[in-house]
């Protein structure tokens, strides 16, 4: 007979402790890292390990390795033949590396992890992967029409100070561009030296970050030298291998998108991937000169300026997507009729209108409602009803509105799970 109370049996929830055993590679990574967070603060040496990471010959031509190790201030008069400092402007006494160490920080002084770098972003909580290399690098060095110095002053010296003086930029120079107040402790240098450069952060102060770093590297080679690089936007919690392929997807993108009337890649230029889960390396889509982000900008602050809705920014980013994939959009009517019912809401829009209804026939063409929404409506609504020698330029349009309304719709999400996905 059943009991009329029966036991109900519990599952056992038992504490287990993993211990993970890792290769001594992996350890010396890890030390590494918890060492280069603190770099700049530091003495630094090379010890004799047979963990270590790093070769190193002897007299005897045997190949030994080397591990770095930090030296106390107290210990510095044992060690002072072997202590090095990284490029620390009041330690001059010493040897010094040039190696960026910009890495983001919390408030308590910890090493900040993706979760928190995405946390720094406006909007949509993302982080953002940049890539970047110096364009044309191998012309340069062979002094080829146009680059470097003519092929008769060619000489080692002149190429050991020019890789020099170019690893010198993204090894110490990059950091102080990094130390502005606008990208401190957003954004992270996985690694920076030679011709390249990776670094994580906060999606929006990656773009910023992109730019500013263009800007101060033609000042720094008087616009003789250009750079391409790849941006692309992530969750938190995508694969770090996958989000650096997809930033060397979008630098290969950046590299060969742009041509000229020749057809020859002009390179200096920027490619965005909106979104971690699309990659489109045959799509011409956000990619750019890096001149052209100013009329990218000029879109934003026109679309900001209408105050317009992100159901509506989706709408359009639909149909210009069309137009960019196929030359015609079967999306036209919805935006038609959404375009007639977002007027209608629209408060700014219907103070425009009111204030363009008040005035005198002579006066409308002056009104601000004429010179922005009804140029910006109309010209969207064009499509590609145009001779085939504009239509390039129209396309190039497009292209710029597109990354427009994908950044204000990233910028007007706040989590992860919005309606309108950017791509």
């Amino acid at each position: 007979m059943k009991s009329a109370n029966p036991v109900i049996k519990r599952p056992v929830i038992l504490n287990l402790i993993i211990l993970v055993n890792i290769c001594h590679e992996c350890k010396s990574l890890i030390r590494y890292g918890e060492i280069h967070a603190e770099a700049e603060k530091r003495f630094l040496r090379f010890i004799d390990s047979d963990d270590g990471l790093f070769p190193s010959i002897g007299l005897d031509l045997k190949i030994n390795s080397k591990a770095l190790d930090t030296v106390e201030e107290k210990g510095l008069k044992e060690n002072i033949d072997s202590v090095f400092v990284i490029h620390d402007s009041h330690k001059e006494i010493f040897p010094k590396i040039h190696a960026s160490v910009s890495i983001a920080k919390k408030e308590n002084g910890e090493t900040a992890c993706f979760t928190d770098l995405a946390a720094e972003a406006k909007g949509v909580k993302r982080i953002g992967v940049l890539r970047a290399d110096i364009d044309n690098l191998g012309k340069i060095f062979k002094s080829d029409s146009g680059f470097g110095f003519q092929p008769k002053y060619k000489s080692l010296s002149r190429d050991k100070s020019l890789s020099r003086n170019l690893a010198k930029f993204f090894t110490h120079y990059l950091d102080d561009i990094l130390k502005d107040s606008e990208f401190e402790d957003c954004i992270t240098v996985v690694y920076a030296g030679g011709d390249d450069l990776f670094l994580v952060g906060a999606w929006d102060k990656v773009i910023q970050a992109a730019f500013k770093i263009n800007e101060k590297f033609r000042e720094y080679t008087l616009g003789a030298v250009s750079l391409s690089a790849g941006i692309s936007i992530h969750n938190p919690k995508f694969p770090l291998y996958r989000m650096a392929e997809a930033a060397g997807l979008a630098e290969s993108v950046a590299k060969s998108a742009c041509k000229d009337t020749d057809g020859k890649a002009l390179k200096n230029s920027l490619c965005i991937f909106f979104d971690d889960g699309v990659f489109r390396k045959d799509s011409p889509s956000h990619v750019f000169l890096w001149e052209d982000w100013k009329d990218i900008q000029d879109e934003m602050k026109l679309l900001e300026s209408f105050k317009l809705s992100s159901a509506y920014i989706y709408q359009i980013l639909i149909y210009v997507r069309e137009l960019i994939a196929k030359r015609r959009s079967y999306h036209f009517p919805r935006l038609i009729y959404a375009t007639a019912r977002m007027e209608e809401e629209n408060e700014t829009l219907k103070d425009w209108r009111k204030e363009y209804d008040d005035l005198r026939d002579e006066e409308k063409s002056k009104s601000r409602w004429m010179k922005t929404w009804v140029k910006f409506r109309d010209g969207l609504f064009e499509c590609f009803e145009k001779q085939e020698s504009e239509q390039s330029k129209a396309l190039l349009r497009l292209r710029k509105l597109e990354t427009a309304l994908n950044y204000l719709l990233l910028l007007g999400r706040e989590s992860e799970r919005g309606e309108y996905n950017a791509i």
